[in-house]
Formats: C-alpha cells, structure tokens, sequence
C-alpha cells in the first residue's frame, strides 16, 4: 500500500481513499529485458470484496450487463460529468450474440481502474445509433473505451476502439490475451491521473511545521522558529529535485513515445504503400492519419472541391508547402474537420456556435483565433495574405496548437472565410507566421 489518504467531500461525507503504485526493477550482474506482464494488486479485490469501494460510481469485481432497455442510461453514464473511471465497452458478435473474450475476467482484472460493461446481445450496439453519434458506437464484438470527459464534440480517436480482428489478435497472442492488453493500456493513464482535494502526508508535515513556526514567533522564540524554517526549506527543495526528477522522466517518456509513434506512422505507411488487396470492411476510416499531409488530403476528399458539397479549399501552392514535421496528425484532422463542419456551419447560419474558441478546443485541442494585429500582417504579407479570384485577401482567422519553436509540437493554420462562396480557404500551414518579434 502506497498510501491511504482520508478525505471529507463538500457535504460533510468522509471517505478513505488508498493508491498503490508498483515499481519494477533489476538487481543482478547482468542486465536482462523486463517482462511485459501487468496483473492487478490482490489487495485490489481484497478492499473491494471486503469493504465496498466508489469513485464517484461503485467499483466492482463483475462486468455490467447492458441490456437494450438500459442503453439511454448507458449513454448518460458515459456523458456523466462526474465520471473519473474510463468505461470499457465489450460488445457482441453479430454471428452468434456473443462478446469476442470473456467479460468475466476482464472485469476482474480492471477492478479499480475501469468499469466494464458488456452487451446482452446485438440490441445495445443497434439502439445506440438512435442515441449517439455513430462514429462512438461499438459493435460486432468491438471493444472500446470511453474516457471521463466524454463528449460527442470529440474526436472518435479520443477514444480507442478495437476492431474484432485486432481484438481476437491480441487474444490468441497474449499470455493472458485481450485483458492483458486493456489493464496495460488503462494503467499508463490512471497511474498519472491527478486528484483535486486530495490532503497527503506532505501537505500534513507542511502544515504541521507552518502551525509550529506561527507558534515560536508568536512567543518571541526567534532561534526555534529559525530551525522550523530551515526545516521547510529543506523539504521544499527535497520536493523541488523530486519535481525535477519527474520532468526529466516524463521528458523521456515524451521522446520514447514519440519515436514509437515515428515507428508506428512508418510502419504503416510501407503497409499501405505494398497493400494489393483492398482492406476488408471500413478499417481505414477507424486508423487515425499518420501524417499532417494524409489529414489534409483526407478533409479534402470529404469536404474539398471534389467531395459531394464543397466547404473547404486549400490552393495547390499552400498544400506543396506543407511538411509532415508536426506529429500530432491526428488532433490536425480534428482542427480541420472542426472548421468544415462547426465554423462553417455557423457562419452559413445553419448551426449556432456561440463559442467557436471553445468548440474548437474541445474538438481539437487547437485554439480557434478571429482577428490578427494588422501591423504583423502587414510587415509579413506571404503569411498573412493570399491571391484569390484576382483579389489580395487576408487570413486574418487562425487555428493554432502549440507554442514552441519545435515544428514537431507546433501548427498554424490560418485561413478566411469566402462569404459568397460559404467556403473556409485555407492559405497557410506551417509553424508560425512570422511576427515582428520572430
């Protein structure tokens, strides 16, 4: 046991609340690769069994059955703003009624870190068309998880769905197949989820020493109140390195994952580049773009000149600029998806919007900017300006993610809107727009 902290909410209710956190290590002459094995803390079920356990909703041991009478209460579980816990979201097979893997063990597995619900039979996956967008819908023994926060404004990628092959795949392939993987998937989440109004033993000394030092000034005991002092500094720069340390672990997490992800992107490039056969069933619309290039190509197809009802362009000079140096591909589709649907509907008139900054940065993660200063357009016209029809307009609206100099992490995308046409046109994509200060 890491840690078991007491806690009293709003309304006066105490509550205990106990994390565990398991390190992994090697002593030894040589160095050996770690298995990739994750199981669930037998303390887990022991505190659940014996005591009963919440976190917000009741934690349990068993998967939920969803029964098909119960879906409009599924969807408002999944919406829940107080929700913290992913819900993982087993569904059935259309051949038989059935889930793919056994929602049992699954269920025993996440206890703590996930609610588990499993379909009773293809009904759930059929009603739910009637109640939620349908690219968050799970069917057809697809498994998928939904994280707190959920809204029908995100990307469909915000929230992972496992296709039946991939999860029959994993499977067959893992010692203890498809839960294994979850429990790995769910853990690198919930062992960094941060809780608000959480008092630990730190914050205890702190106070405790705080008290303690109010007290010897007050009775003019200046020596003691001293050593108190010294006493917080030195626990303040022993929390400082801790910080420290973190940043730099995270940092390296950061790299890892990002050369994983390069891995991934290239590997599935060359599997699309060497494919003969066509993909069977709607797989590619389920994998994110790999890169920012396959994001705008594919807005282009949906929303562009060509596709059934025009709402984006994207001059053929802007797109032979554009480079694949920004990584995240796939919140960039989001942005530009965002633009051919909420903002263009809203200045069509044919959806409100009152928050377009807000509405984008839900959807996207990308900030949603109206106006530039005129001085910067002016100093950098190739930025800011674009020939269209014969005219010189300014992009004077912009979506942007990022604030670092590393085009890896940062975009602009900066556009205006064609009133007579009802079209966003995209004249920039890139880093940043040069400004006075750059």
């Amino acid at each position: 046991m890491t840690e078991v902290v007491l806690s009293e909410g709003s309304n006066g209710e105490r509550s205990t609340r106990a994390s565990i956190s398991l390190f992994t290590g090697y002593e030894g002459a040589k160095l050996t690769p770690d298995v990739d094995s994750v199981s669930r803390p037998r303390l887990v079920k022991s505190l659940i069994e014996g005591f009963g356990a919440y976190e917000s909703l009741p934690l349990s041991l068993e998967p939920r059955k969803l029964e098909t009478s119960q879906v409009e209460t599924f969807v408002e579980l999944l919406k829940h703003d107080q929700r913290v816990f992913p819900v993982v979201w087993i569904s059935a097979h259309n051949s038989d009624g059935h889930p793919l893997v056994n929602p049992i063990p699954a269920a025993d597995w996440l206890a703590g870190v996930a609610h588990v619900i499993v379909s009773e039979g293809v009904g759930p996956s059929r009603a739910v068309e009637n109640l939620l967008d349908e690219k968050f819908n799970c069917f057809n023994g697809a498994v998928r998880i939904y994280w707190p926060g959920f809204s029908e404004e995100d990307s469909r990628f915000d929230h992972k769905l496992w296709l039946p092959h991939e999860v029959e795949s994993l499977e067959d392939g893992k010692r203890h197949g498809f839960r294994s993987h979850l429990l790995s998937y769910v853990s690198e989440v919930s062992t960094n989820r941060l809780i608000d109004d959480v008092v630990e033993w730190s914050d205890v000394r702190r106070l405790q020493s705080r008290n303690e030092l109010q007290r010897l000034r007050e009775k003019g005991q200046d020596q003691e109140a001293l050593k108190v002092a010294e006493e917080i500094i030195n626990d303040l720069e022993g929390e400082k390195q801790q910080l420290k340390e973190q940043v730099g672990q995270l940092q390296d997490e950061k790299e890892r994952a990002r050369n994983e992800a390069k891995q991934w992107r290239k590997a599935y490039q060359e599997e699309q580049k060497t494919e003969d056969e066509a993909p069977i069933g709607p797989v590619s619309e389920d994998l994110p773009p790999a890169t920012l290039t396959d994001a705008v190509e594919r807005i282009l197809s949906e929303y562009g000149p060509d596709a059934e009802e025009t709402r984006v362009r994207i001059p053929k000079n802007v797109r032979g600029g554009i480079t694949d140096e920004f990584e995240d591909a796939e919140s960039a589709y989001d942005a530009l998806n965002w633009l051919a649907t909420t903002f263009v509907d809203a200045k069509r008139g044919e959806k409100r919007c009152p928050d377009l900054d807000l509405s984008c940065r839900r959807a996207s993660g990308f900030d949603y900017t109206a106006h530039q200063e005129d001085s910067t357009m002016g100093e950098h016209p190739d930025d800011y300006y674009l020939r269209w029809d014969g005219e010189k307009r300014a992009l004077e609206r912009h979506l942007g993610k990022g604030s670092t100099k590393d085009p890896r992490e940062t975009l602009r995308t900066a556009f205006f809107y064609d009133e007579e046409r009802e079209e966003a046109v995209i004249g920039y994509v890139g880093q940043h727009q040069r400004t006075r200060a750059t």
